[in-house]
């Protein structure tokens, strides 16, 4: 048996040394030309953004970010994945550090034995599918060039390197969201596109990746981002967040109230009963078997549970809350900065001194998110610092009324 594998690796990796020497014919063997006719070959418009602006994006879209450069925006790109969003990301050491750490996601060292490579390079290793997930369908092997290892304490590989448990590939549910992480920034350029298992694999991706309706933007080095992932719909929601207010207010009578209350109770559990799922949703090809990464409070949580807990994305939720409402009371258009609206709540009757406190906490909470999407490491934050910075932000809501 052992022989026959050691036949069947040496056969492929001479195939492949066949091709990747004839792609040197090729005019940008690094760069992502292939990738891009082998999308419209598959009915899919992937637009290579030069510039990127994160507010246009719909929760409908996806991203697939091969070999960024500089640090990623990950509050945005969380918010995005937990709205529905689908991410690919290709980095083996680039800048997509730390939206893998936001997630737990772990970069490792590959395997240094027991792993077919070409030409005997071990910067040449060879993956293998690992699990039934759309991605593998029709794909025997990835060859890779310098790749990292991943790991995740709740997902399952989706390719490894040979037969061992480190990953090369692995997805996940974010939210409503998909998220794919790949441990290898080069696994798509013109030079590995001339290998048939590589185009099926891009082929696979792009179709994963995809939703009705929505566009794929392909992200790589050159690409700059502007703008702020749901920086339009916070007024949006706002207003939805006051009528939600007035109808909780009805002017009706106790014992109509009662009985429509009954009603809706009744509704509401003949639907939570019908809603409940006769098997479990993980069964679906298109999750990893008990595979689900959690964005949000429920990671937080999920974190805690293997790590000291660092809140420091619940407190970067807690500053778009906070910053959403204060736009509401205060009646403030976007884009506007801590002074504006620190000047506009002594307006609308904060006492000085309380305006002050305020421009220091939102100045505090802005510098903390731009240490986020400037820094590998993000600061760390402890439940007592969250605790105090959401009681100084609800005091002084209260302060400053219902506008």
């Amino acid at each position: 048996m052992g022989s026959v594998l050691s036949a069947s690796v040496g056969c492929l990796t001479l195939a492949m040394l066949l091709t990747c020497s004839n792609a040197y014919a090729q005019p940008r063997w690094d760069g992502l030309d292939s990738l891009l006719r082998t999308a419209r070959g598959s009915g899919t418009e992937l637009t290579a953004a030069a510039t990127l602006d994160l507010s246009r994006l719909e929760p409908r879209d996806a991203l697939l970010i091969s070999g960024a450069s500089d640090a990623l925006p990950v509050g945005a790109l969380t918010t995005f994945l937990r709205e529905g969003g689908r991410v690919a990301l290709l980095d083996d050491f680039g800048g997509g550090e730390r939206l893998l750490a936001a997630y737990q996601v772990k970069r490792l060292p590959p395997p240094e034995t027991d792993v077919p490579s070409l030409r005997g390079s071990r910067a040449l290793l060879i993956a293998y599918p690992a699990s039934e997930h759309p991605l593998v369908e029709g794909v025997e092997l990835l060859l890779t060039n310098g790749a990292t290892a991943l790991a995740h304490h709740d997902l399952n590989p989706v390719f490894t390197f040979g037969h061992t448990e480190r990953a090369l590939v692995l997805a996940g549910a974010v939210g409503a969201g998909r998220l794919v992480a790949i441990g290898d920034a080069s696994l798509l350029i013109n030079q590995l596109m001339t290998l048939p298992s590589h185009q099926r694999f891009a082929t696979n991706l792009i179709g994963y990746l995809k939703r009705p309706s929505g566009r794929v933007f392909l992200i790589d080095a050159h690409t700059r981002f502007q703008g702020n992932y749901g920086a339009n719909t916070a007024r949006v929601l706002a207003h939805v967040d006051g009528f939600l207010k007035r109808v909780a207010r009805p002017n009706l009578p106790a014992g109509v109230l009662s009985l429509v209350s009954l009603g809706l109770c009744a509704i509401a559990s003949v639907i939570v009963i019908g809603s409940l799922p006769r098997r479990s949703p993980y069964a679906r090809s298109e999750l990893i078997p008990r595979a689900s990464v959690y964005a949000g409070f429920a990671a937080r949580v999920a974190q805690s549970e293997h790590d000291p807990p660092n809140l420091i994305w619940m407190l970067l939720d807690y500053r778009r809350e906070l910053t959403a409402e204060l736009f509401r009371r205060l009646d403030l258009q976007e884009p506007s900065g801590v002074d504006a609206i620190a000047a506009r709540a002594e307006q609308r009757g904060l006492a000085p001194q309380q305006g002050a406190e305020l421009k220091a906490l939102l100045g505090r909470l802005e510098q903390l998110a731009l240490i986020v999407d400037t820094q590998a490491t993000p600061p760390r934050i402890r439940v007592n610092e969250l605790r105090n910075v959401v009681r100084q932000g609800e005091e002084l809501l209260t302060r400053l009324g219902n506008g």
